[in-house]
């Protein structure tokens, strides 16, 4: 038999839920929610304050439901951080928003990453603006009024900077009067903030000041020349100026790929007491750190394949301080066994890259790469051979050799002991 209803009067009493009751529940949700905002906010205006005054500019605090912002002047560049959301769809982001705002070039210039969109239209036939530099060309839609000026106007120097810029701060569009850069939700780190700061302010004086310019093209040309070490022959900036922080990278990379390690974390330590939290900073303290300790030792297995190992090297998204590190750990003091074609060669007496005296010094391209970062990345090997070996450009050879060194960023592999096959 199924269990008798209690009789209504013996029944629980339960009392309807009123609508006063969800009136005291959304009160309570927006006393915490005005809580967690102003905890928020409160977090905000201590590290954008703690930025502003190493920036030497000011906060901008507005109402307490608007987001501050920071603006002023760092090198003589108007600089302007602020909080901007973009809607799409239902969804709504918000970013984090970095400017600096400079005098006009006069070009016309505007600098995007390369999208896949961009490819496909450039497939039917509408072009950007070509400089002649391949990996640039891959790597950034570039606009501007005149193709002849434009190519002109961006030096070696230029365009590794802000090859350097889009590598380490992904999505920055170079414009001909601002840089920008925006990351996803609101910054707290007052550190993140003045390095991307600096960074970007970096960038501009570069784009905007001759002389920065040049002083990296002389470096910048002997490297793409092939010649790693003596491309430090200048003073390295042991005390970087925050406008030198291209520069700065580049001695850091070099020294250390020259053997000159102690050198190479002074350069470094300058560049930490100015950007402190910039992933190539970063990047290359854990490196040259990681070199001190480092007991794995590089395979003896005969490397064959030079596409192979220019994939693995140059063909991700790495930046090159992780190209370096994955080189060391891998490769360095590797056999090789390769064919190329002869870019050019010379005799000299001596090279800092490679002990010994006399020798025969050729440039051999390997490899032609898609590259995450930049598009299509060249790659070549940079090889000692006896002092009478005879090679002509565009002659196709055969060689074995020694790895025993790696240009990260041009991308060049250095063969020791050379010998034609």
């Amino acid at each position: 038999m199924g269990r008798l209803p209690l009789p209504t009067c013996l029944r629980p009493y339960t009392r309807p839920v009123g609508f006063g009751f969800f009136i005291v529940l959304g009160v309570i949700g927006a006393v915490v929610g005005f809580a967690v905002m102003r905890i928020q906010r409160t977090r905000q205006l201590t590290a954008w304050q703690q930025a502003a005054d190493e920036l030497g500019i000011a906060v901008e605090q507005g109402p307490w439901w608007r987001a501050p912002q920071l603006t002023g002047s760092v090198s003589g560049l108007t600089t302007v951080v602020d909080i901007v959301s973009e809607s799409s769809g239902n969804n709504n982001t918000t970013y984090t928003r970095y400017r600096v705002l400079y005098p006009s070039l006069g070009l016309g210039l505007r600098l995007a990453r390369e999208s896949g969109f961009t490819k496909v239209v450039r497939f039917f036939g509408a072009q950007d603006h070509t400089v002649g530099d391949e990996a640039f060309d891959q790597a950034f839609e570039v606009k501007g009024s005149d193709p002849a000026a434009l190519a002109a106007y961006l030096t070696p120097g230029r365009r590794e900077s802000l090859m350097r810029l889009q590598a380490a701060y992904p999505g920055s569009v170079i414009t001909d009067d601002h840089i920008q850069y925006r990351k996803v939700g609101t910054e707290l780190d007052a550190g993140t903030i003045i390095s991307v700061v600096r960074r970007l302010v970096g960038a501009a004086a570069t784009l905007t000041n001759t002389r920065i310019a040049e002083q990296l093209d002389g470096p910048l040309r002997r490297r793409l020349d092939g010649e790693l070490t003596a491309s430090v022959d200048h003073p390295a900036v042991v005390h970087p100026h925050p406008d030198d922080i291209d520069r700065a990278l580049l001695d850091v990379e070099t020294l250390y790929g020259s053997n000159r390690e102690d050198s190479a974390r002074e350069v470094l330590a300058g560049l930490e007491d100015i950007v402190p939290e910039d992933p190539e900073v970063r990047g290359w303290r854990q490196t040259i750190d990681a070199d001190t300790t480092r007991t794995t030792t590089p395979t003896d297995d005969l490397l064959t394949d030079p596409v192979a190992i220019s994939t693995e090297l140059f063909g991700s998204q790495r930046l090159s301080f992780e190209t370096r590190e994955l080189f060391e750990r891998t490769h360095d003091g590797a056999p090789v066994r390769w064919t190329g074609t002869v870019r050019r060669a010379t005799h000299v007496d001596a090279d800092r890259d490679f002990p010994g005296g006399p020798m025969t010094r050729a440039i051999v391209h390997m490899a032609s790469i898609s590259n995450d970062l930049y598009g299509i990345a060249e790659v070549d090997a940079v090889v000692q051979f006896p002092p009478r070996t005879r090679l002509e450009s565009g002659q196709q050879i055969t060689f074995t050799g020694t790895l025993v060194n790696v240009d990260s960023l041009i991308r060049n592999l250095f063969v020791a002991d050379g010998s034609l096959v």
